[in-house]
C-alpha cells in the first residue's frame, strides 16, 4: 500500500466503526440497562450493525499490515482482542437474558423469537471469531525488519550463490 493511502484508510476504517456504533447506541436510547426486555431487544437490533464496524476494523488491520508497522499492528490487534471480549461478555449476558425473557413469550411466537435469538447469536459469534482472528493474526504480522549482520537494516543487495565446481572459481556474482 502506497503511503498516501494509508492515513485516509485509517480514517475511512475509523468512521466505519464509530458512526455506525454511534447509530447503534442512538437506536436503542435511552439506555435502561434495569429492565430484561430492553436489554434483549437492544441486543438484537445492535446485531444488526456488527458488520459496518468489523469491515472498519479489517480495513485499518489490513491497513496496518500491509504498511509493516509491528508497532501499530500490535495496538490494532489488542483492540481487536478487547473487542472480542467486550462482546463475549454481552453475548454471555445475552444469553442470560433470552432465558428470562423466552418464559414470557407465548407458545406460538416461540418459533419467531427462537429465530430471532438464533440469529442475532450468530452474527455476534462469527463477529466473536472475526474479532480474535483478527487480534491473534495482526500478533503474528509482519516480521521483524532483516538485519545486516552489522545489526542495521539488511541492505537491498542481489543474492549471492555459492560456487559450483565447475565454475572455475567463479561466483555468479563475478561472472556477470
Amino acid at each position: 500500500m502506497t503511503k498516501h493511502l494509508t492515513w485516509p484508510a485509517y480514517l475511512i476504517g475509523t468512521l466505519l466503526v464509530f458512526v455506525s456504533l454511534l447509530d447503534g447506541a442512538a437506536s436503542v436510547w435511552p439506555l435502561l440497562f434495569s429492565d430484561v426486555g430492553w436489554r434483549y431487544g437492544s441486543y438484537g437490533l445492535l446485531s444488526g450493525y456488527l458488520l459496518t464496524p468489523l469491515l472498519g476494523a479489517f480495513l485499518i488491520t489490513l491497513t496496518a499490515a500491509l504498511q509493516g508497522s509491528r508497532r501499530t499492528q500490535r495496538v490494532i490487534g489488542v483492540i481487536n482482542m478487547v473487542a472480542a471480549v467486550l462482546l463475549l461478555i454481552a453475548f454471555v449476558a445475552f444469553l442470560l437474558d433470552v432465558f428470562q425473557v423466552r418464559a414470557g413469550v407465548q407458545e406460538d411466537s416461540r418459533g419467531v423469537f427462537d429465530f430471532g435469538v438464533f440469529k442475532a447469536a450468530l452474527k455476534h459469534v462469527l463477529t466473536l471469531i472475526v474479532l480474535g482472528m483478527m487480534g491473534l493474526g495482526s500478533f503474528r504480522g509482519a516480521p521483524p525488519a532483516a538485519r545486516s549482520r552489522s545489526g542495521g537494516p539488511a541492505a537491498d543487495s542481489p543474492l549471492v550463490m555459492m560456487r559450483s565446481q565447475g565454475d572455475g572459481g567463479q561466483s555468479s556474482e563475478s561472472r556477470s
